[in-house]
């Protein structure tokens, strides 16, 4: 896996490691300028947050801004 804050792939997503008491929302509003862009969290996390409410560790991927 790439270092944290390290762009990866053809489109240069993040790779980002939950912290306690951080939110999707939360990382939506500082990488998209917008909380609305919760979704595209989830949608390019689908499958590591289907086992329930994401918790700190947690890595996800942080796709660009469309």
């Amino acid at each position: 896996m790439p270092e944290a804050g390290t762009r990866f792939g053809p489109a240069g997503s993040l790779f980002h490691a939950l912290q306690p008491g951080e939110t999707l929302a939360a990382l939506a509003a500082r990488h998209y300028g917008d909380p609305g862009g919760e979704r595209r969290l989830q949608e390019a996390n689908a499958p590591v947050l289907a086992g329930g409410a994401p918790g700190p560790g947690l890595v996800l991927r942080i796709p660009p801004k469309p």
